[in-house]
């Protein structure tokens, strides 16, 4: 066995045996379209693999790897099984890279991509498949809610030998129509976030999905209620849902916030305005780092609001659904919708002031920035007036070429104490008018 130092990086020998299996019974090639399962091997000639932890990237070379000291180690076992550990990381894994690029199209239709896997340990990690589609497109799925539930069942059954599952992944949970299959160069990413371990084995496109993942189609994510299940908010979105149903005063709330965690962020770097602004207002703060629309519904409908009758709801939400998934304007734009519908159903006499989306990135050309706006166009039209009132105030963030200073938003995302202070005062006016201290809105 060799052994090469480059900084971090260890690589042993061990051999990898992987076939790919795209041949006719007379040994002809056949194209990808004409297959009814594309196995993918890091060993094929079609494919090469290259590890990743964070910006840290080597090329496979069948051999054990392990990058930063020990935080991701890729093994290879028996026959195609790889072995996957990873720790204190948000991003780390591999990717299949294609020779040639493929046309995969005849897979879009009831396709997936499958493997088998075996969950070593799970309960804090992250894991997604990905695919390209295009000129600087990449498609990924979340595996989080299906795999923390067969983690759960392998630990009740003290399962201490390798226990294998067959997974498939309907290309329709995430591939888009207009996402281009026909030349892909990444055909399989395999990423993983926080700390686990995994072992993989059998990896594949299947053009007919079978058993597969329940998951909506894309286009429905947004407005499918789902409670937040990514590896950094596991130990504690769950806690903090319940410790705000039983939060000290709420019924009480005459005010209440709710969003993503620009709103939970009054709790810290807005902490000092909340307490000038909205403290004798028994403002109540429901904003959960990280939420998408599809999270803000799921804990209306699993009671968040219950036993309130605040007179004023602030709702934003929709920037995680533009960041995280880069979900279309028009799929956010209906989450939202969905969230004010269920605030109208279910607190009947309390008024909503629908903020527009923050702006994002410093530049006003930013793509998700873009993207932010076009939803803002569309949830404009939501505001009645009467129940619903339409607010955009993000002009106060920007400078005068629009860009989004460093001083206001560190990160280009998230206000610092100035930049709550801003949203504090430019809402002010509206906000006094809806809680009826000032002479009501015409």
């Amino acid at each position: 066995m060799q052994i090469k130092d480059a900084g971090s990086l260890r690589i042993a020998g061990t051999a990898l045996i992987v076939a790919l299996l795209l041949t006719t019974n007379c040994g002809e090639e056949q194209s990808p379209g004409d297959v009814d399962r594309l196995p993918l091997s890091p060993d094929a000639d079609r494919f090469d693999m290259t590890v990743f932890l964070d910006e840290d990237t080597v090329a496979w070379g069948d051999e054990l790897i392990t990058l930063g000291g020990g935080r991701l180690r890729l093994l290879p076992r028996d026959g195609e099984e790889l072995e996957l550990n990873w720790r204190d990381t948000g991003s780390a894994g591999f990717r299949l890279t294609t020779r040639e690029p493929l046309d995969l199209t005849g897979f879009r239709e009831e396709g997936a991509i499958s493997m088998e896997i075996s969950l070593d340990t799970f309960s804090l990690s992250g894991l997604s498949v990905g695919v390209s589609c295009g000129d600087g497109c990449l498609r990924s799925f979340s595996l989080n809610s299906y795999l923390y539930d067969l983690a759960d069942q392998v630990s009740e059954r003290h399962i201490d030998v390798p226990d294998w599952h067959r997974i498939s992944v309907p290309l329709s949970c995430f591939v888009r129509e207009a996402d281009d299959l026909s030349e892909v160069s990444v055909p399989l990413l395999l990423r993983a976030g926080g700390e686990g371990a995994i072992r993989v084995r059998n990896m594949s496109w299947d053009r007919q999905a079978g058993t597969s993942i329940d998951c909506p189609h894309y286009s429905k994510a947004a407005v499918t209620p789902a409670p937040l299940q990514e590896h950094w908010s596991r130990s504690w979105w769950m806690d903090r849902y319940r410790q705000k149903l039983e939060e000290s005063g709420r019924e009480s709330a005459r005010l209440v916030f709710l969003g993503n965690s620009i709103t939970q962020g009054w709790e810290d770097q807005g902490r000092e305005v909340w307490e000038e602004y909205y403290a004798d207002r028994n403002a109540l703060n429901l904003g959960f780092s990280g939420d998408r629309t599809e999270n803000v519904l799921w804990r209306l409908q699993h009671r968040h609001v219950d036993g309130l009758d605040p007179e004023l709801v602030v709702l934003m939400v929709g920037t995680n659904n533009t960041g995280h998934r880069r979900d279309p304007p028009g799929s956010t734009a209906h989450g939202i919708e969905m969230i004010v519908e269920e605030l109208k159903t279910r607190l009947p006499e309390s008024r909503i002031l629908l903020l527009a989306i923050f702006p994002r990135g410093y530049d006003p050309d930013h793509e998700m920035r873009q993207l932010n706006n076009e939803v803002n166009k569309r949830i404009s039209g939501f505001a009645d007036r009467d129940r619903v009132y339409y607010m955009d105030i993000n002009e106060v963030f920007l400078d005068e070429e629009g860009q989004l200073p460093e001083e206001i938003m560190p990160d280009y995302l998230h206000p610092n104490g100035q930049g709550y202070r801003l949203w504090a005062e430019a809402m002010e006016p509206m906000m006094r008018q809806l809680l009826q201290e000032d002479e009501q809105i015409r």
